[in-house]
């Protein structure tokens, strides 16, 4: 397939990928053309969304190509992806701001547009949090309109909204793109909503990726009524690729014949003994994913340190094991109960340097009832597959959340339900939110000409780094700084690597420093003490370099998890004492008693502070 149709046109020419655990397509090739709507539809790990992030620009084919000659491409996300410190209006014409749209026109281009998408007026000065889940999403398509695309990709935007709001959206939507003439990729688990939605329906096959079945809709989708729907939707299953794609092999069996039976001996019921299965639930997790799990739950683990410090704050006595060997703030103030679970290991790639380390059978061993996963990225095919290939070797149930930090407060809810400890969920939640929410309001307010630059120092030498997108390094701008650093952000355990001649252009206001987790923290401190190319820094020049707490948990990073509320609140009052001004010492006593029943004395707080508060000046 090549493109060479006449107009702007989408094309996909004979793509195949590998993100290094087999291949997630093969052979792809497929179209689109100027106002045409395709829908790609199948199961999770079946390359829906990798081919769309191809479309975008996001991801690169491993062999063949990907041509798009549209002049203006927007994205649409499962997760709205609003920046949680502008309000909705500026949210909406944050496109249009890149695109160099004059204050005033783009305001009021954003304004006309939220009123098409159902938000009221009172609505544009709410920021993120302050809306339900239904207006941010209307926000964030709202968001990809203003900028006038004429090719609009959607991934799943529909997916976490209830059926009645899901349906206006998508009649929403609908008419948008037919009134503006748009071409669009839709990208869905849900056949109906293929369906209703496009004109083309392109199924998909996992194991790789790979179009199994390609079908025209002939209706216009305005003259689309539920029983076409139905009926179409019936006929689409009942294709047997599509059939196989969806994971339904074949209809059932035809019940055979009536045959004699034979003599049998017969048999009194006390030989039979009852089977006590445990009880379950049908639990979904932020993949969308719903699986059986047990409704008591007594070993849970987590497949990496992310996991470990949220189990810790919500059940500490369901943790099953750890991820990796205690680290010197685990020491610090772990228990030795703590100190002694078994080391079960980490999924490769994003944890333990980049290594899988899991030891599979002792997993087993150990009686696990269930996994948790913490995604240090967006969630993708990748995590899809790694959770379904692992829960299909071990048997146990796997369940994938969010680990961005703005989920959080979510995260702390759905997993204290599932553990059975609800109210501690939401009581850590709420806490979590409220400083949260006063945090991002509070930076919304610092003019962007009064924030401090900071580079984010790893390693012995400071030379790996954490870019603006990674959630290694998202404290940041959570807290109203800008990351200086202009990398790419390296899949894994993170950790780009820049040149110092960029460290030097940068010139950062601030330095945070994390030296080898933990580990030899003095060996980084020192090198920036005495090696003369850091001395020229103007964050050195003016001693403003830091190395945050470590009690339990870092409180910056590694593991990026709850801990992380510290680390927010610990960089803010650093970077702006004059807009926060935190009590530090309540503000830790109150948290490690809160999330980690530790009920520690002033002191030990000052200890746990001290150094980190007086940069290089001591």
């Amino acid at each position: 397939m090549t493109a060479t149709q006449d107009g702007p046109v989408l094309a996909w020419e004979h793509v195949h990928h590998d993100y290094g655990d087999g291949p997630v397509l093969a052979d792809v090739s497929l179209r689109v053309l100027p106002g045409e709507v395709l829908a790609l539809a199948g199961r999770s790990g079946c390359g829906k969304t990798s081919l769309l992030h191809m479309a975008a620009g996001l991801l690169a084919p491993g062999r063949g190509r990907v041509v798009n000659t549209f002049a203006h491409t927007a994205c649409v996300f499962q997760e709205p992806r609003l920046l949680p410190w502008r309000r909705t209006v500026d949210n909406i014409a944050f496109g249009l701001k890149a695109l160099g749209v004059p204050r005033a026109d783009r305001l009021d281009r954003a304004r006309r547009l939220a009123g098409r998408m159902g938000l009221n007026p009172g609505d544009l000065a709410k920021f993120p949090h302050e809306l339900s889940g239904g207006m941010r999403q209307r926000v964030s398509l709202a968001r990809a309109l203003a900028v006038e695309p004429d090719l609009l990709l959607l991934d799943e935007p529909f997916s976490a909204l209830d059926v009645g709001l899901r349906r206006e959206l998508q009649d929403l939507v609908r008419s948008l793109m037919e009134e503006r003439g748009l071409a669009a990729v839709f990208v869905t688990h849900d056949p109906a909503e293929a369906v209703r939605l496009s004109h083309r329906v392109v199924i998909l096959a996992p194991s790789p990726g790979r179009v199994v079945h390609d079908q025209a809709i002939d209706r216009s989708p305005a003259d689309r009524d539920a029983d076409f729907v139905r009926r179409t939707t019936a006929e689409l299953l009942a294709a047997p690729p599509v059939r196989a794609a969806f994971g339904n092999h074949g209809d059932a069996p035809t019940p055979p014949e009536p045959t004699g039976i034979p003599a049998t001996n017969e048999v009194s019921m006390v030989e039979f003994k009852p089977v006590h299965l445990p009880e379950t639930t049908l639990a979904t997790d932020m993949a969308g994913r719903k699986v059986l799990v047990r409704t008591e739950l007594k070993r849970v683990f987590g497949y990496n340190p992310m996991v470990t410090a949220l189990l810790f704050a919500l059940a500490p006595d369901r943790i099953a094991g750890l991820g990796m060997p205690p680290m010197p703030p685990e020491r610090m103030l772990a228990s030795p109960e703590y100190l002694s679970l078994p080391v079960l290991g980490v999924m490769g790639g994003n944890f333990g340097g980049g290594k899988t380390t899991l030891d599979r059978e002792a997993v087993g061993q150990r009686g696990v009832d269930l996994i948790l996963s913490l995604t240090l990225f967006a969630l993708d095919e990748v995590e899809v597959a790694q959770a379904d290939r692992l829960q299909q070797e071990l048997g146990i149930p796997v369940l994938v959340y969010d680990g961005g930090l703005d989920r959080t407060g979510e995260v702390l809810r759905r997993v204290g339900a599932l553990l059975g400890v609800p109210d501690r969920g939401n009581l850590l939640a709420d806490y979590f939110e409220e400083k949260f929410h006063r945090i991002v309001r509070t930076v919304a307010g610092i003019p962007l000409g009064e924030r401090r630059t900071v580079y984010y120092a790893q390693s012995p030498t400071g030379l790996l780094t954490e870019p603006r997108r990674s959630r290694h390094g998202e404290l940041i701008e959570y807290a109203g700084g800008v990351n200086v650093a202009e990398v790419h952000e390296q899949r894994g355990c993170g950790r780009t690597p820049v040149c110092a001649t960029d460290l030097a252009r940068w010139d950062p206001d601030v330095v945070v420093m994390l030296s080898d987790e933990g580990k030899s923290p003095q060996r980084l401190y020192n090198r920036i003490r005495t090696d003369p190319f850091w001395s020229r820094l103007k964050a050195v020049r003016n001693q403003a370099v830091f190395e945050p707490p470590a009690g339990m948990y870092h409180w910056f990073d590694r593991p990026p998890s709850v801990n992380r509320l510290m680390g927010l609140i610990w960089l803010t009052n650093l970077l702006y004492p004059e807009w926060f001004g935190w009590d530090m010492i309540r503000e830790t006593r109150e948290f490690y008693k809160l999330f980690y029943r530790m009920d520690l004395g002033p002191k030990q707080v000052e200890t746990l502070l001290g150094p980190s508060l007086k940069g290089l000046a001591n």
